[in-house]
């Protein structure tokens, strides 16, 4: 071949090369650029997507009835709908106790010692069988509060006011009885004398004298002998006029010998209660003192101070606006007037500075066992010489009761 021809040979064939080899990197190069890209994705996702979040719903809130019953008419619907609710729970509480909720005087409903009702009746606290969990109020403003009263358990009295009527019903007072709800208030008289008084039933009672089984042994009565003296007179009725059952002539049980005495410097007067029982001042003023015989009945000797020197009856009709002086009940022993509560289980008793209340606590019980022993004591019950009583007896000491 002739040394012309070679040079051109030998570098055509060189360029070939290179353009190949240049080619072959840079198609290895693309592939691992997009090598490295599918597995730099494979990294940003994950395999599994997390569960999305969730915000709970804000829970539902009561509305409040002071800011929902922006009108009259929304609130009469309520109290319209609140008496009907009461009614129905008094007719389970008579179904249950054949009678309704005792409430000698005009009690106001939903406050804190009225915001249930149970067998205790109206309390602050359910005790036994539930009649109504909430006892309603009235829905303010307007309105009043709802008053409910009951003497004797036979019939009861529950009182409201709308502001523009419901129902049928106009606006101002309204009572509810067993009977429904009538649309004018109640036109029966207020009473001219005194209320009667409804003490409670007494607890077992073998020889029917008017004591009872826990009295007698107190007393030292005979529980197998109504008349345990044999004066004629049962021992009941001895007893509550402050005679002694044990012993003939007309002995006075202020000289008995089952009872001691407990004395009051502080506030002047003279206690008598059986001897077997203690005496005890709960505060350090003696204003307060508890007689007690270990069991859960007690009796109490509570004074307050009278600054405008009210009668008994007056100081208690104060307490209750629905309570005139002249219907306050009273008792008339050892010269001394006493005004007492409805339910015949306290006696008070107006000096020119204190009011004596008497009580007898027989806490939820329906029946009480020293009834008649509580008469004594407020019979025998006396004031220091020198400590005026407010008051003059209006009839003869001696004339019949109502305690």
């Amino acid at each position: 071949m002739p040394n012309a021809f070679q040079p051109n040979e030998v570098k055509g064939g060189g360029s070939g090369r290179r353009t190949l080899i240049i080619v072959l990197v840079v198609l290895g190069v693309a592939i691992l650029g997009l090598v490295g890209y599918m597995w730099w994705r494979s990294l940003q996702v994950p395999a599994t997507p997390p569960a999305p979040v969730v915000t709970p719903a804000p829970a539902p809130t009561s509305p409040n009835p002071t800011t929902q019953l922006v009108t009259a008419a929304e609130r009469d619907r309520v109290r319209f709908r609140d008496v009907r609710e009461i009614q129905a729970a008094l007719e389970l509480y008579f179904a249950e106790n054949n009678r309704y909720p005792l409430a000698p005087l005009s009690l106001v409903l939903g406050t804190s010692s009225s915001n249930v009702l149970s067998a205790a009746g109206f309390s602050g606290a359910s005790q036994g069988a539930v009649y109504l969990e909430v006892v309603p109020t009235n829905p303010e403003p307007g309105g009043g509060p709802y008053l409910f009263e009951s003497l004797d358990g036979t019939t009861y009295s529950l009182r409201f006011r709308l502001e523009e009527g419901t129902a049928g019903l106009s606006s101002g007072d309204h009572e509810a009885t067993p009977l429904g709800i009538d649309e004018q208030p109640s036109s029966v008289a207020p009473p001219t004398g005194p209320r009667p008084v409804t003490p409670p039933l007494p607890t077992a009672d073998v020889d029917g004298d008017g004591l009872t089984d826990a009295e007698e042994p107190l007393l030292g009565s005979d529980a197998a002998k109504p008349d345990s003296d044999g004066d004629g007179y049962t021992d009941g009725s001895e007893v509550g006029s402050g005679y002694d059952p044990t012993l003939g002539e007309s002995a006075r049980l202020i000289t008995s010998a089952h009872f001691k005495s407990y004395t009051n410097e502080q506030f002047s007067y003279t206690l008598l209660y059986p001897t077997s029982w203690e005496a005890e001042a709960i505060d350090e003023e003696d204003s307060e003192v508890l007689v007690r015989g270990g069991g859960t009945e007690f009796i109490e000797v509570l004074v307050v101070g009278n600054p405008d020197k009210l009668t008994a009856a007056a100081w208690y009709a104060a307490q209750f606006p629905s309570l005139a002086p002249t219907e306050v009940p009273q008792l008339i022993a050892g010269g001394l007037v006493w005004a007492l509560a409805p339910d015949g289980l306290t006696a008070y008793l107006a000096t020119e500075r204190s009011i004596i209340a008497v009580s007898y606590n027989i806490g939820t019980a329906e029946s009480a066992s020293y009834y008649a022993l509580f008469k004594a004591m407020v019979q025998l019950f006396t004031l220091a010489s020198g400590e005026q009583p407010l008051g003059q007896p209006t009839e003869p000491e001696g004339a019949p009761s109502n305690i």
